[in-house]
C-alpha cells in the first residue's frame, strides 16, 4: 500500500487587454497545434470556435474562449480591436 499526495497550485494573471475576435480556432490550429484549450478555463477548442487574445501583465499572451473574454472584459480588462 502506498501513500497518496495531492498537490495543488494557483496561477494568477492580470489581464489588461483583450483582442476580441482574434481568429477562428480552425485557422489558428492550422499553424499552431500547441494550444488546444482555452488558457484560462481549459475548455477544449472546436474548429468552429472563435478565439480571443488576452494580454496579461508579466507573462505571455493567452489564447482564450469567448466566455472567458466576456468575463475578463466585464471584470475590467480593456476590449481592443485592430
Amino acid at each position: 500500500m502506498g501513500y497518496t499526495v495531492e498537490k495543488n497550485y494557483t496561477e494568477r494573471y492580470e489581464i489588461e487587454k483583450v483582442k476580441t475576435n482574434f481568429m477562428s480556432y480552425k485557422r489558428f490550429s492550422a499553424v499552431r497545434k500547441d494550444i488546444p484549450n482555452c488558457e484560462l478555463c481549459d475548455k477544449g477548442f472546436q474548429d468552429s470556435d472563435n478565439t480571443n487574445l488576452a494580454f496579461a501583465k508579466k507573462t505571455t499572451n493567452k489564447l482564450i474562449c469567448d466566455e472567458c473574454a466576456s468575463k475578463t472584459i466585464e471584470g475590467g480588462a480593456e476590449s481592443i480591436n485592430w
